[in-house]
């Protein structure tokens, strides 16, 4: 196996092609040239590079140089088949020199994956230096990345693609029964279990006898004396954990969200949700073990504070206070749902995700604002609820007003402003604004609407005419206006609490 076929990944899965290595996921390939500038030694520079490269490729710790002839970098390399690295490499070997040595091996294929990996790995040149006769290239350095903080790529990039994806799911165990894992032969266990009832036990009996490898932590509230489902309830697929719900009882343990979150079988993990009984929670501390435990790479649904308001815990006693680390926390995130009180969300920056939620008795201007400035491209679904001002509501009409005269979410289908204070006003600001244009489902439910906002909504039925569906549930509309409001607009759905004027009727949700 030459050079080439070696750094393309040849007799592997394609899915390790350095074809698919993004620059973002190349920085630690740009430390290591940084710190070869100077090579005095051919086995300087290109084991460096071919060492990073394949590192970011297989997401696995690379043997060094001298280390050939064990398992490398997930591929069983004999010594004669990895001197390849070496060919033609003189003393003063640099990136040049294994630019030439690759289209003198291989042609134009050589050349032109030498071009695959300098725009792969975004590099730029910051000049050139003669030397012994030879272009000498440096390179500019990226800021430290922390190794654990490098998106994946190859093949678990692939399987986080699409958990369903067997095939991807099965070669990625293959991997890391090559490295030694447990978490390889626990999957493709689970995998025969699920087509032969009999090989249950044989998977069972595996994950108690690795249980520290595959669980970690987690193992003592699993193995033996079980933690109650009331208080932590997970769903297995192919050898992962791939849901979980955790809630804050009388039983409630705070070392198991941390061990869950760090267990080797949550690797895969892409919904988690926090519940709650009993009297008052502050949910910091689970945002904190969520950040700490962090990347969470699989994770796409976070659910923070379901319970049933009011039966199980009054809104305003749910704290979630800052949530803002979620976004580095997990970066691939689609959905969330933040319920409770004192919400912030800081500088937003999550370009996957599709659904927002935030549920509260008593909304801070500054998490609204977050929103409004937020670059969400595909954004599906926005709810807000806005909530009592005697219960830290701050925001007013003319702060919303933004949010709808955005023209740049594309893919926004469904807008809830609930809970409202200023629903009446809420009616007026959405006439006419471009955000109303584009939506299907428009929902102002449980705020005070009467029977002024539903006239509005009357004398401007071409602006409203279009929606799959209003929904103005438990507001304060007489019955008379609600009921000429639904042979106007057939979509209009919800019942009323008696009809109120806008000094006497409150937000359904306040404490």
């Amino acid at each position: 196996m030459g050079l080439l076929d070696f750094l393309r990944g040849k007799n592997t899965s394609d899915k390790r092609s350095l074809q698919n290595l993004p620059a973002a996921k190349a920085a630690f390939i740009r430390e290591k040239l940084v710190d070869c500038e100077v090579p005095n030694d051919p086995r300087t520079i290109v084991p460096h590079l071919a060492e990073a490269s394949l590192r970011s490729l297989f997401g696995v710790q690379a043997c060094k140089a001298s280390h050939i002839g064990r398992p490398f970098f997930g591929m069983h390399v004999t010594s004669e088949e990895a001197q390849h690295v070496f060919e033609g490499i003189e003393v003063d070997a640099t990136l040049e020199s294994w630019r030439r040595v690759l289209a003198e091996q291989h042609g134009d294929a050589g050349a032109a994956f030498f071009g695959e990996v300098a725009q792969s790995l975004g590099i730029e040149v910051q000049g050139v230096t003669p030397r012994r006769g030879r272009r000498r290239l440096t390179f500019k350095a990226e800021p430290d990345i922390e190794r654990d903080t490098i998106p994946p790529d190859g093949l678990f990039q692939a399987v986080l693609d699409d958990i369903e994806d067997v095939d991807a799911l099965l070669v990625y165990a293959d991997m890391l029964q090559e490295k030694g894992e447990a978490l390889g032969e626990f999957i493709t266990l689970s995998h025969a279990a699920e087509h032969d009832a009999a090989l249950s036990s044989k998977r069972d009996r595996y994950l108690v006898d690795h249980s520290s490898e595959l669980l970690g932590e987690l193992s003592q509230f699993m193995i033996g004396t079980k933690i109650p489902t009331e208080v932590m309830e997970v769903s297995w697929s192919m050898g992962a954990i791939c849901a979980a719900r955790i809630s804050a009882t009388d039983e409630f343990i705070p070392e198991a969200l941390p061990a869950l979150l760090s267990a080797p079988v949550t690797r895969f993990l892409r919904e988690l949700t926090l519940g709650m009984q009993g009297e008052e929670v502050d949910y910091g501390d689970a945002i904190e073990s969520i950040s700490e435990t962090g990347p969470h790479w699989a994770m796409r649904t976070l659910h923070i504070g379901d319970f049933e308001y009011p039966d199980e815990m009054e809104m305003s006693w749910a704290l979630i206070g800052d949530a803002s680390s979620i976004w580095e926390a997990c970066p691939a995130l689609r959905e969330l749902t933040l319920q409770g009180a004192e919400i912030e969300l800081g500088k937003i920056r999550a370009p996957e995700l599709s659904r927002v939620s935030l549920r509260t008795g008593g909304l801070p201007n500054e998490a609204l604002l977050s929103i409004i400035e937020a670059d969400l491209p595909k954004l599906e679904e926005l709810e807000v609820w806005f909530g009592d001002d005697g219960y830290g509501a701050e925001s007013s009409v003319d702060d919303v007003v933004p949010l709808l005269t955005r023209t740049d979410l594309p893919n926004l289908k469904c807008l809830r402003l609930m809970n409202s204070e200023f629903t009446d006003k809420l009616v007026e600001a959405l006439i006419g604004s471009p955000l109303l244009a584009q939506i299907e489902t428009l929902d102002l439910s449980l705020g005070t609407m009467t029977s002024v906002g539903a006239q509005r909504v009357l004398d401007n039925l071409e602006s409203f005419a279009h929606l799959a569906e209003i929904n103005v549930h438990d507001n304060g509309i007489g019955e008379t206006a609600l009921r000429e409001l639904q042979l106007a607009l057939p979509s209009v759905i919800g019942e009323q609490d008696g009809e109120y004027t806008e000094h006497d009727r409150y937000v359904s949700v306040g404490e």
